[in-house]
């Protein structure tokens, strides 16, 4: 029963949190023009998706995407099979052409020097369609490439994510450094620059323009999704803890903390994790080094520098004081919570009698008839009662 009960207090506090567990698809040869005949092997990883390398696997046994089509990395059929792979792969050199059109829902891990081609060349019909929910991963010198007839740049809907479709003949991204240099692409975000350039290519005059459009994708700044966010005192020291829905194209977050609530001192600096879609948990923990009523904030920074302050909470840090005494036609009040507290005075019958803000004057008693009173105060803290008697 004891270890029963440990468990789900560990569960209720959130952890302890283990890896999650991918199955992954990884070239082991590389292939030009033709998806169908790429090789892949397959394999698990357990753990952050930014540890995942070519050397996290050996050479492996080619196998197919899936059953009856061995080594093929097309195929409309695709999605309705069973054993489709959370990660795709394309390791350091590798380069897997589509020249079909490709469903697949999960993540794309393009490593450096590796490159996923689309192919709508000579008839073929190589595109890529993926849901909301899906991800590109483009390592520092990973590429994505495709390439159509040049008669017309907007014919060619190479990229689908999300119901969103990328028109154009050439798509390069460009990869904004981000988590040690990993850009990753969120596609629901999608934010698309064309610019048109010339190139040479399959036109007979190599310096006309052949209306390809250039797309790169830098990162969209979205607010984070906070889905909780507590503050609360352990001994001496205090744990501020939040979860993220969300953190695409996002930086880190900022704790700060103050003795009044509104002057506010930096107590740490958090990185984002955004290595994977779901929910990330974060814990923090400070020592202010006093006794009393801390105030915390939490900040969220963009990629681009934008904050957003995500609310202020309130903790006391040692045992609570509170009591009122009256003297001299006023009633004293000791507090060590907030100072943005309010204060109503009821008699025994619960009518209320005086309503105050929490002040070190206190407040006056006059006209109010000798007798036993209760008080109240309240904050965001806390709602607690005494008993004050006036002469």
């Amino acid at each position: 029963m004891k270890k029963l009960l440990l468990f789900i207090l560990l569960v209720a506090l959130g952890g302890p949190v283990f890896g999650q567990t991918y199955t992954v698809y990884y070239t082991v040869s590389s292939t030009n023009w033709a998806g169908s005949t790429s090789k892949w092997a397959t394999g698990e990883y357990t753990g952050d998706i930014n540890g995942l390398t070519s050397s996290t696997f050996g050479t492996g046994t080619v196998s197919g995407l899936y059953p009856g089509s061995t080594g093929k990395a097309s195929g409309p059929d695709f999605p309705e099979k069973v054993d489709k792979p959370d990660i795709m792969l394309i390791r350091a050199g590798h380069t897997v052409s589509f020249t079909n059109i490709f469903y697949y829902n999960g993540i794309i891990l393009i490593e450096p020097g590796a490159t996923l081609f689309l192919n709508k060349l000579d008839n073929e019909k190589g595109r890529l369609i993926m849901d909301a929910d899906s991800y590109i991963i483009i390592r520092p010198g990973g590429d994505i490439k495709a390439a159509s007839q040049t008669d017309s740049g907007l014919s060619a809907d190479f990229l689908e994510i999300g119901g969103k479709k990328i028109n154009g003949n050439a798509i390069n991204f460009m990869p904004f450094p981000r988590n040690d240099g990993v850009f990753w692409l969120n596609p629901e975000y999608l934010d698309c620059i064309q610019k048109e350039f010339n190139m040479s290519g399959n036109n007979s005059d190599p310096t006309a323009p052949n209306k390809c459009d250039y797309l790169a994708y830098p990162p969209t700044p979205q607010p984070v999704d906070l889905t909780h966010y507590t503050v609360r005192s352990t001994g001496s020291s205090v744990e501020v803890r939040w979860e993220a829905a969300k953190e695409w194209n996002f930086s880190h977050y900022v704790v700060e903390w103050s003795t009044e609530g509104s002057t506010f001192t930096p107590a740490g600096t958090i990185s984002a994790k955004g290595t994977d879609y779901g929910k990330q948990v974060y814990s923090f923990r400070h020592s202010p080094g006093l006794a009393g009523t801390v105030y915390y904030r939490l900040l969220t920074v963009d990629i681009d520098g934008t904050v957003e302050d995500k609310g202020t909470r309130v903790v006391r840090i040692g045992a609570e004081v509170f009591n009122a005494h009256a003297k001299n036609g006023r009633v004293h009040i000791t507090y060590n919570g907030p100072a943005e507290s309010q204060l109503v005075l009821f008699d025994t019958s619960g009518r209320v009698i005086k309503n105050a803000g929490l002040s070190t004057e206190g407040f006056e008693t006059a006209g109010i008839a000798p007798g036993m009173y209760l008080l109240q105060i309240s904050n965001s803290l806390e709602r607690k009662v005494t008993r004050v008697v006036l002469q």
